[in-house]
């Protein structure tokens, strides 16, 4: 982070093209898309997945603030809002903060190094 605490827009453009990359790798890889878009082939996924963000909220609250638990709960806890929402809409929202999590975690990382 800058001394004014906002992030610094080079390291994440530069977060953003190496997600850009991978994505364009696994392309090549297995082509598009890999798998559908819905947890409606296998509801005991969609429902065994919800409890990701109870366990997630549980970490989050009792992990050491000087471990990777609290980046790694408030992922889960995203991921287990996109395991409980149907609506695809409100799941494409709920995978855009799973991305912002992880990408901030990524660049809390590099900026630690």
């Amino acid at each position: 982070m800058s001394d004014n605490g906002s992030r610094s827009p080079i390291t994440a453009d530069e977060i953003l093209g190496e997600v850009w990359e991978e994505m364009r790798r696994q392309d090549q890889k297995w082509g598009w898309p890999q798998v559908g878009n819905t947890l409606d082939d296998d509801p005991g996924l969609a429902m065994g997945s919800a409890d990701l963000g109870d366990e997630a909220r549980r970490l989050l609250d009792d992990g050491p603030a000087d471990s990777p638990r609290p980046w790694l709960a408030i992922l889960a806890e995203e991921l287990g809002e996109v395991a409980e929402e149907v609506d695809p809409g409100k799941r494409a929202e709920e995978l855009v903060q799973v991305a912002a999590v992880a990408l901030s975690w990524v660049q809390a990382i590099r900026e630690a190094a």
